[in-house]
């Protein structure tokens, strides 16, 4: 019966394929799903990923990137844009192996002050927010992007590429 439902065991894993997303807009199921397709064959994402959902009815924004010069330019215009202050549901996402140790502390703070969620990349499996900050990762992987309720912003430093 769960089977049928979409819900299996593999190796003491439970998978389950949900038939309608009830997180992402439409747009970011699109720019997921062709990240997802276009994945390298040695993540095996086809294996535990679905690539087929019925249309999104979620109303949501283009996601948005914005290059900064460093995290004090990323503070000041997150304290500043309208998107940011809208929202009270935010999660930031960052490399747990950052080369500025220094620079993570300080945007976690900053997210404690606005009462926003951080979370490495390692950490969000099963994590959602309305307004979802992808903070200057080396790769950006599916599950970061689709954490996204209503709005995805990617954030990059003009000193990292």
């Amino acid at each position: 019966i769960m089977e049928k439902q979409g819900v299996f065991d593999e190796e003491g894993t439970i998978f389950c394929h949900l038939k309608m997303s009830y997180r992402c807009t439409q747009q970011l199921i699109n720019l997921v799903y062709y990240l997802l397709i276009h994945s390298p064959p040695e993540d095996m994402l086809y294996k535990t990923k679905s690539f087929i959902h019925l249309p999104s009815n979620l109303k949501g924004k283009t996601p948005v990137w914005v290059e900064v010069s460093g995290l004090e330019a990323f503070i000041e215009y997150s304290n500043a844009d309208d998107e940011f202050n809208s929202h009270n549901d935010v999660l930031v996402i960052y490399d747990p192996e950052y080369d500025d140790p220094t620079a993570i502390q300080a945007l976690r703070g900053h997210c404690i002050g606005r009462q926003w969620k951080s979370r490495s990349s390692l950490e969000i499996m099963g994590s959602e927010a309305s307004l979802v900050v992808i903070y200057d990762l080396p790769r950006v992987h599916f599950e970061s992007m689709s954490r996204a309720v209503n709005q995805l912003v990617f954030v990059t430093t003009s000193n990292k590429r």
